[in-house]
C-alpha cells in the first residue's frame, strides 16, 4: 500500500487528512497480524494491467477483414473504448463423426487477419484469434466425436499449429485454442481428452510465445458444464468460460437483480472453482440481445420477441459492474460485432450493440477507469491472503470498515 493510493481515495472527504491516519495505523495492524502468522497461498490475481475489453468479429466472407467497411468497423470498435478484437477462424467438419477439419469458405483468409490485425495494432488494439469448429449436420460442435479419434487430433493439431504460427508471425496477442468441444475436451467425456489437449497446447508453446486459453462452455446440465470439467488449464494462462449463465426468468430485470443471479453464479460455481486452479478468469464469449426476455437464456439466439434495448443495457451493466469487484476476473469479449459498421441499430435483436443505446453503454463502462483494469485497492490485496480466521479479528474488521465508509471499497467479503 501507498500514501499516494490511500490519499487519492480519501482526498474527496473533508476528514481526508484523519482517515489517511488511522487508515495508516489499522493497515500497519493488519500487517502486524499477518506478519505473526503462517503465509498463505495468494489466489491467482490478474496478470494484465487492464481488463480485456473485446470484441468478436465474425467474418461472412474470405475478405471480410479486408477492406474498407472493416476498417471503419474496427474503428468504430475503438470508439467504444474496447482494447481488444477477437477474431473467428470458422473450421468446419462434415459430421460429428468424421475427421475431416477444413476452413469454411467464409473463413477470413490469412492476408484479412493480418490486414485487420495491423488496423486494430495501428489503434493500439490487441488482437485474439479464435478457433470455432462447426459440424455441417446441423449438430452443437459439442457432440463431436468423430469414430477416428487419432485422426481427428492430428488434422485439428495441424489447424492449430498452423494459425499459432500466424499469430506468432503477426504480433497477434492471443489464442483460443478451441470453444465448446466437450465430448473431445472434457476427462468426463473421455479420460484420455486431457492427454490430447497438453499435448497439443505444448506444441502451439514451441512456436507461439502469445497468451493461450480455451472457451468452455457455461453450463445447464452435467454434460453442459464444460469448464469444471476441463483438466488442462493449468497448461494455460486463463480459465475461458463461454458465459451465457441464465440470470432472470423473466423480462426486464433490474441491474440489481442481475447483479444477484452474477452472485449467486459466482458464489457457487465459479470463485469455488477459481480458487481451485489458481487462475484467472476471462469470459471468452458472453453476450446479450436487445429482446425481451434476454437474461432468462442469454444462449438462444433463437429466442423470440420484442426489440428491447433496455435489457441489453441493464445486462451489460451487471456484467461489468459485478465482475469490476474481482481481482481474478481478466475481462470479456463480447459476442459479436459486425464488419459492417453501419448494421444493427433500432429493432435490432440480435447481439450486437452497434447503432443501439448499448454501444454507448459500452463506451462509457470501457471508458470510464472504473471496470476491470483499474488498480487493486491495497485492502484488496492484502485482504486475498487473509485466512479466515484473521478475517474475524479487531485488525481486519476495523480497516474494512474504514474503506468502505469513505466509499473506498464494495463488495469484498
Amino acid at each position: 500500500m501507498t500514501f499516494s493510493s490511500i490519499k487519492a481515495c480519501f482526498a474527496t472527504n473533508w476528514l481526508g487528512k484523519l482517515g489517511v491516519f488511522y487508515l495508516l495505523c489499522g493497515c500497519l495492524g493488519l500487517a502486524l497480524l499477518l506478519s505473526t502468522s503462517p503465509a498463505q497461498p495468494v489466489n491467482a490475481a490478474v496478470s494484465l494491467a487492464n481488463w480485456q475489453k473485446g470484441v468478436t468479429f465474425q467474418a461472412t466472407g474470405s475478405g471480410d477483414l479486408n477492406g474498407p467497411n472493416s476498417d471503419a468497423s474496427i474503428d468504430q470498435a475503438k470508439q467504444t473504448n474496447a482494447n481488444y478484437i477477437t477474431i473467428i477462424i470458422p473450421l468446419q467438419q462434415d459430421n460429428i463423426y468424421t475427421t475431416n477439419i477444413y476452413r469454411a469458405s467464409y473463413a477470413p483468409s490469412d492476408a484479412s487477419i493480418v490486414h485487420a490485425t495491423t488496423k486494430a495494432h495501428s489503434l493500439g488494439l490487441k488482437v485474439a484469434l479464435k478457433l470455432h469448429v462447426d459440424p455441417q449436420d446441423g449438430q452443437w460442435r459439442a457432440n463431436i466425436n468423430p469414430t477416428d479419434r487419432n485422426t481427428w487430433y492430428n488434422n485439428y493439431s495441424s489447424l492449430l499449429n498452423y494459425y499459432a504460427t500466424l499469430s506468432q508471425q503477426n504480433g497477434i496477442e492471443e489464442l483460443v485454442v478451441g470453444a465448446e468441444l466437450i465430448s473431445m475436451a472434457t476427462n468426463t467425456s473421455n479420460p484420455d481428452n486431457t492427454t490430447r489437449w497438453r499435448i497439443m497446447i505444448a506444441q502451439v508453446r514451441q512456436r507461439y510465445n502469445g497468451l493461450l486459453t480455451y472457451s468452455a462452455n457455461w453450463g445447464g446440465s452435467y454434460f453442459t458444464e464444460e469448464f469444471p470439467h476441463i483438466n488442462f488449464w493449468d497448461a494455460l494462462d486463463f480459465i475461458g468460460i463461454s458465459a451465457y449463465f441464465g440470470l432472470a426468468n423473466y423480462n426486464n430485470p433490474s441491474v440489481s437483480d442481475l447483479m444477484n443471479s452474477w452472485n449467486n453464479w459466482n458464489t457457487s460455481k465459479i470463485q469455488p472453482f477459481q480458487q481451485s486452479i489458481g487462475k484467472p478468469v476471462l469470459f471468452t464469449e458472453v453476450g446479450y440481445r436487445s429482446v425481451d426476455g434476454a437474461a432468462i437464456n442469454p444462449w438462444d439466439y433463437n429466442r423470440q420477441g420484442n426489440y428491447n434495448a433496455q435489457e441489453q443495457i441493464n445486462a451489460f451493466d451487471a456484467l461489468t459492474q459485478y465482475w469490476s469487484n474481482y481481482s481474478w476476473f481478466a475481462g470479456i469479449q463480447y459476442w459479436a460485432w459486425k464488419t459492417d459498421p453501419n448494421c444493427c441499430g433500432a429493432g435490432d435483436t440480435m447481439y450486437e450493440v452497434q447503432n443501439k443505446p448499448a454501444q454507448d453503454t459500452m463506451r462509457t463502462v470501457f471508458g470510464s477507469g472504473t471496470t476491470g483494469g483499474t488498480t487493486t485497492p491495497a485492502f484488496l490485496m492484502v485482504a486475498s491472503s487473509v485466512t479466515p480466521a484473521q478475517r474475524s479479528s479487531w485488525h481486519y474488521l476495523w480497516l474494512k470498515r474504514q474503506y468502505q465508509s469513505y466509499g473506498c471499497l464494495v463488495g469484498i467479503n
